[in-house]
């Protein structure tokens, strides 16, 4: 059996050839983006419209737009008791988030002053245990 083991180990170093690396061509197209730096770099949703690319982060809501050719990038805190991790839904008019006992429909342009509609799941159904 360790004759085997050699002749196998024998084998696969004189089949190495580190003389064919191959290298990428092309550069990427992808660039990392100065606002969106550490954990805001992780982007579990998107939705765009004719002004605005909005994105579902890591407990992040951010919104990107253009006035005058320059970008504006603006991600308000909005407050989650865990990390999103499921697709949750986006317009233009509003997300949605939830927390242990409630989901939220979130005013997309305006999350921190804007309506906002908390339904308390606990309150409709006694049963209820958690999002």
């Amino acid at each position: 059996m360790k004759r085997v083991f050699w002749f196998i180990a024998f084998f696969v170093m004189l089949s190495c050839n580190d003389d064919e690396a191959v290298s990428p061509e092309g550069t990427s197209v992808w660039q990392e983006h100065d606002k969106f730096l550490y954990d805001l770099r992780v982007q579990y949703n998107s939705y765009g419209d004719e002004d605005y690319l909005y994105l579902m982060g890591r407990r992040n809501f951010s919104y990107v737009t253009f006035e005058d050719d320059v970008e504006i990038v603006d991600y308000p805190v909005i407050w989650m008791e865990y990390d999103q991790h499921h697709k949750m839904p986006i317009s233009s008019d509003f997300f949605v988030t939830a927390n242990s006992n409630s989901v939220n429909l979130v005013a997309s342009k305006d999350p921190i002053g804007g309506p906002g509609v908390w339904l308390n799941m606990e309150q409709m159904d006694p049963d209820f245990v958690h999002v």
